[in-house]
């Protein structure tokens, strides 16, 4: 299993290029990070792979693929985040750029040998601190004109966040046992939830999915059970739930993208028309994938618990059946509870053992009681002769102690 910080650091870039692959499939009009004057086919093949690499890295996440499958596919994803990074400076949005840079760049410590000698750094803290300090510092070095909105108003008390803030977390970060250490990491988030604030009415997504990301991973983070979600390579219901879901979510975005292009080629629609069906196809496609995560992660849960406390299988009595179908749904459903049944046969030897044990326990037990019985009746034996007794007293007090104790 993966370190937290690690599948953590993953989570972040997933949803990074995730949701940036989907607002170049559904919302592309509120990016602004392509040229509009480029073919349409640019962007669409841009986040159907941008959305693919995300799906694969949480795939490779949570199941016990091959390391080089997983090298792989975080190369992909670095890929993309430097990509993105590009698109972000030509756009004239630096803030976002340098999120998307500097988790690039920790993904890339994750793939060469730097990984074992900063095995001992938390990468994701050290990202949160680095990201607010350059956000602060380029604030505080540039204009009050951002990507075509002037932020007079906001500057000082974005700048005095970013950098107070980025304060708590290296305090945080060096401080761990620290009793307000977890809160101190969360105030990074701050200023992030204030930058969405003012580029909210705007209705820019290039300028709220990256900080919006960035400050739930900071208010979140060490707090996924991240050790239920893992899923063993025997776990073949498991595997096949995983693989479903990202199909079926990979298929859903696909479908709505080919959808909404066909509008834009052949109906003569108002662009405030098709603006709002891209935004509401958008809002069902994140709703979708919320709910699809939270019962993906339930099931998946519940199937690591079943496995690792199940104690007792309920057995039903053979019901009889006819059928070549009912047989090969019966083995297939046998595969999927097989890893169930291998834990319930342990468990069952491991209790067979146990009952043993306390079995020789119980009567090594009882013997020593029957010896500790009889030392105490040959000490009081002892302390009776020490008196001056008649032979034939003294005799009939031995033979008596000695058939209690003798059982003769």
């Amino acid at each position: 299993m993966k370190h937290s910080s690690e599948n953590e650091l993953n989570a972040l870039s997933v949803g990074l290029i995730g949701i940036m692959g989907v607002s170049l499939l559904l919302i592309p009009t509120r990016l602004h990070i392509l040229d509009m004057s480029a073919s349409i086919w640019v962007s669409v093949f841009q986040g159907i792979f941008a959305y693919a690499t995300s799906v694969s890295l949480q795939i490779v996440s949570i199941l016990q693929v091959p390391q080089k499958r997983s090298l792989f596919i975080q190369g992909a994803t670095t890929f993309f985040l430097f990509v993105f990074v590009s698109l972000f400076l030509w756009a004239g949005y630096f803030i976002e750029a340098v999120i998307f840079f500097h988790i690039a760049i920790m993904q890339l410590v994750l793939l060469t040998p730097l990984k074992k000698r900063f095995s001992q750094i938390d990468l994701l803290k050290t990202s949160f601190i680095l990201i607010n300090i350059s956000s602060g510092v380029y604030l505080a070095v540039s204009g009050n004109q951002y990507a075509h909105i002037n932020i007079a108003l906001y500057k000082t008390p974005l700048v005095i966040g970013f950098l107070s803030s980025s304060l708590f977390g290296i305090i945080a970060l060096f401080l761990p046992a620290l009793k307000f250490s977890a809160v101190f990491s969360r105030l990074q988030a701050i200023p992030w939830l204030l930058w969405c604030a003012i580029f909210i009415p705007t209705l820019s997504a290039a300028n709220i999915i990256s900080p919006a990301l960035l400050s739930t991973s900071i208010l979140f983070e060490g707090l996924l059970p991240w050790n239920k979600l893992s899923v063993e390579s025997s776990n073949i219901l498991g595997h096949r739930v995983i693989m479903i879901a990202g199909t079926l979510e990979m298929s859903v975005l696909i479908f709505l993208s080919a959808l909404l292009i066909i509008i834009d080629n052949s109906l003569n629609t108002s662009i405030n028309i098709l603006i709002t069906a891209r935004d509401a196809a958008f809002l069902f496609f994140m709703a979708m994938s919320i709910v699809m995560y939270y019962a993906l992660f339930t099931i998946i849960m519940t199937l690591n618990g079943l496995i690792n406390e199940l104690t007792e299988v309920e057995k039903d009595e053979p019901v009889p059946s006819s059928g070549i179908s009912v047989i090969q749904w019966n083995k297939r459903l046998a595969r999927y509870l097989k890893p169930f049944m291998h834990i319930q046969e342990k468990v069952h030897i491991r209790l067979n053992a146990q009952t043993d044990q306390i079995h020789a326990l119980a009567h090594q037990l009882k013997n020593e009681k029957k010896r500790n019985t009889q030392l105490i009746l040959l000490m009081e034996l002892s302390q009776q002769l020490e008196n001056q007794m008649d032979q034939p007293v003294a005799s009939q007090l031995a033979v008596n102690t000695l058939e209690r104790a003798l059982n003769c």
